[in-house]
């Protein structure tokens, strides 16, 4: 008998509408796996909206 497939808790959600930010010359970017994270963007990102609070979702 085949084992039944578990849902993996904290599994990540598709969202179809995704459109990864453009990357632009001299970006750095630091590649993990499925996952591109362009530092400059995030800084850019964390500094823009210092102090305001960043909310993770878990789904």
């Amino acid at each position: 008998m085949p084992k039944k497939s578990k849902k993996l808790e904290g599994a990540l959600n598709v969202d179809k509408g995704f459109i990864p930010c453009s990357i632009a010359e001299g970006d750095e970017i630091y590649r993990n796996g499925l996952f591109h994270f362009n530092i400059i963007k995030m800084l850019q990102f964390i500094h823009q909206d210092e102090g305001k609070t960043i909310t993770l979702e878990i789904i």
